[in-house]
């Protein structure tokens, strides 16, 4: 199976930032779909993640890969990260981009009145809400 990440669509990511307070342990996994409906998840991890390889008596090393995923397999990756992300919320983060899509439909230019517009001409720079 070819793993590739340019031409698949990117569905699901996991990222854990270090917890415990050991920033080793970070790692970053996207699940990708790809054109024939089939899952591959890849992969990044410090030296002390899941994905850390030892090398030595005292010596882990990070890696990074990708390996196939079936379906029911993706439905417990998925749980599994909603249980990790409840116990260290701080430092994971999980991204549905499939869900983002679907909620970032925009209106069409055409459907947009003047009350959705604001000119910049007409704002000053205390009255952004940013």
């Amino acid at each position: 199976m070819k793993f590739d990440v340019k031409n698949s669509k990117l569905i699901y990511e996991v990222r854990d930032l270090g917890h415990d307070n050991d920033k080793e342990r970070w790692m970053h996994e996207q699940l990708y779909k790809r054109k024939d409906s089939t899952y591959f998840l890849h992969f990044e991890g410090g030296p002390k993640s899941r994905y850390g390889i030892r090398v030595g008596f005292y010596k882990d090393i990070g890696r990074s890969g990708n390996y196939k995923m079936e379906e029911e397999d993706i439905e417990i990756w998925k749980r599994v990260s909603d249980l990790y992300k409840k116990d260290y919320p701080e430092s994971y983060i999980i991204i549905d981009w499939e869900r983002e899509e679907d909620e970032s439909v925009m209106k069409e230019e055409s459907q947009l009145s003047d009350d959705d517009l604001i000119p910049m001409g007409e704002i000053s720079e205390d009255e952004l809400p940013f």
